[in-house]
């Protein structure tokens, strides 16, 4: 099945399955390997989610759907696709986010040891990969970018909202691995 636009190329069909398989092998690979229940999002589900971003735009924007891919580039850059301004659009967003997520971590009262650094890290590359859809979007208006970006921090509120409890409510009725790649997976996807 073909998704297709008048002013885009064919986008395959197959993306879903793809994210699909990406969350529940990830999903699967967190509950083996995860030792316990954590407060909050854990290291693990922070990193698996990250995997999982960055597995998704390789397979899914860059080589599944690279014409569109440039379409979309050349929509957002102008016509101005150059080398230059690829890069502009690829390295500043997440060294922009990484700057900020020291920042915060500096003034907060939070120790910058190295699992600080890794969710920093990861929180940089989730929310550049989430953000990136909503450049998209530009040329629409300012109300089309704002009401995307208040659906984009529901959908984030309600995969992470109890994400920390969920397996431990239910570790008891199906066990911990069963119980962490379950909610992994559905937070993933």
């Amino acid at each position: 099945m073909n998704v297709n636009n008048a002013n885009y190329p064919d986008v395959p069909g197959i993306g879903i399955p793809i994210n699909i398989g990406i969350a529940i092998s990830i999903g699967l690979i967190l509950g083996v390997f995860n030792t316990g229940f954590e407060d909050g999002m854990s290291n693990g589900l922070m990193v698996g989610l990250t995997i999982g971003f960055i597995m998704q735009e390789v397979i899914l924007i860059q080589f599944l759907s690279s014409k569109a891919n440039v379409v979309f580039q050349d929509r957002l850059l102008n016509g101005e696709v150059t080398h230059e301004n690829r890069l502009l659009m690829l390295i500043f967003p997440p060294i922009l986010l990484l700057v900020v997520g020291f920042l915060l971590a500096i003034i907060s009262s939070a120790e910058l040891d190295a699992s600080m650094i890794v969710r920093i890290f990861c929180v940089a590359i989730i929310l550049m990969f989430g953000i990136d859809p909503l450049y998209g979007l530009f040329d629409r208006g300012i109300l089309a970018v704002f009401g995307a970006s208040v659906v984009y921090v529901l959908i984030l509120q309600a995969g992470f909202n109890g994400s920390d409890e969920l397996p431990i409510l239910i570790a008891p009725v199906i066990g911990s691995v069963p119980a962490i790649s379950i909610t992994s997976t559905i937070v993933i996807y």
